[in-house]
């Protein structure tokens, strides 16, 4: 059994300035380069915490109170007792 050959595909650069193309894309690299870099620092200065913190709203605020444990008397008096 034989394989069909496809014909050889050519690729013709008629009249292309290879210098202009080159001048080109290190324009290109150059602004990419600046464009990463500018974004490089929005990213670490994320992590940094300026200015006052943001208050809690009043409903997390009772809600994280009402997680706390709280040591009831009969707790403390046993805990005092027992030395701790």
């Amino acid at each position: 059994m034989q394989l069909a050959r496809q014909p050889e595909k050519r690729i013709l650069l008629i009249s292309m300035d290879v210098q202009k193309v080159l001048v080109e894309l290190r324009a290109y690299k150059a602004q990419l380069d600046e464009t990463i870099g500018v974004l490089d620092r929005l990213a670490h200065r994320r992590g940094e915490k300026r200015g006052r913190p943001l208050q809690m709203p009043p409903v997390l605020e009772r809600n994280a109170t009402a997680r706390k444990r709280k040591r009831t008397v009969v707790r403390r008096k046993r805990a005092s007792a027992a030395g701790v």
